[in-house]
């Protein structure tokens, strides 16, 4: 027995009539005949008393009937509960630091489900973990080495800035080499904007010991300020208010690729599918703005 059959039932009992509760159900009169007279055989039981051209339900059918429409309304709320539920469930989203302070904030303005987003700002490797871990469902970080169990879908390049007071002793442009020669004030390892500093660096066979680590490209740029050296931070979060001065390097350009992960054999709901759509298609806009 199926839902199917109940759903019949019920309705040849509405109606006791074959031919309108086949109009009802879309279906052929054989066709609900035939579920009616398997129900019947099932549990050895009579529904319904044929009388010439219509049909009666039995005493036996009355009582079923109680049951079937119990049955069939429990299914109903079953579903609604469950719809309503896919519809506005909560999908989490990992966003590395520099991309949760500037592009993240402006990105959502315009989703409509915005309200069943939630957001966890941390470093770029562990969005990662928390992506492969399935604690979130996706994430947007700052990393070109991106775990091989994820999907990757590329969404802008950031370029890495160097920034000082505008009274520190350095000129506005300098060759690669020279910066071993200044007090370097960058990210904690294994973020987006060290790895791609120093993995540009070593090209050139050049390392440098950081003078300050931070975890905030804020308090890096607060020391620069306050003349301890040269930060290298991300371009999205660089403006005129911060008042200080770009140091351009010469014939060189220090960027890092923002990209969208997902873990490779995870299904995506319909929300979330709509949700990357959106954000492949905002991102490019809102991060314009912002520079």
């Amino acid at each position: 027995m199926t839902l199917k059959h109940l759903k019949i039932f019920v309705c040849v009992a509405k109606h006791e009539n074959i031919t309108r509760a086949s109009k009802e159900l879309y279906m052929t009169q054989p066709a609900v005949s035939l579920a009616i007279r398997e129900l019947e055989e099932k549990y050895n039981i009579k529904l319904f008393k044929r009388e010439k051209q219509r049909i009666r339900i039995t005493d036996d059918g009355k009582t079923l009937l109680q049951y079937a429409n119990s049955t069939l309304n429990s299914y109903n709320d079953f579903e609604e509960v469950a719809i309503k539920g896919s519809k506005n469930k909560n999908v989490k989203i990992g966003v590395s630091i520099s991309v949760g302070e500037k592009i993240v904030p402006n990105l959502f303005n315009d989703y409509e489900n915005k309200n069943y987003i939630m957001f966890n700002v941390s470093t770029s490797d562990d969005i990662i973990d928390k992506v492969l871990s399935l604690d979130v469902d996706f994430g947007i970080v700052e990393t070109p080495n991106i775990d091989p169990r994820l999907n990757v879908i590329s969404l802008i390049s950031d370029e890495i800035i160097l920034v000082a007071s505008k009274t520190y002793n350095v000129p506005d442009e300098i060759k690669i080499d020279d910066l071993i020669r200044y007090p370097m004030l960058l990210r904690n390892k294994n973020t987006g904007v060290r790895n791609a500093f120093e993995n540009t660096l070593g090209l050139y066979n050049i390392k440098i010991n950081p003078y300050i680590e931070s975890i905030s490209n804020t308090s890096l740029i607060e020391f620069a300020k306050n003349g301890y050296g040269i930060a290298a931070i991300p371009a999205i979060i660089y403006n005129d208010s911060l008042d200080l001065k770009i140091i351009k390097l010469k014939d060189i350009s220090i960027t890092r690729p923002i990209s969208l992960i997902y873990k490779s054999n995870n299904t995506l709901s319909d929300e979330e599918e709509k949700l990357i759509e959106y954000i492949i298609k905002n991102i490019s806009a809102t991060n314009s703005c912002l520079n």
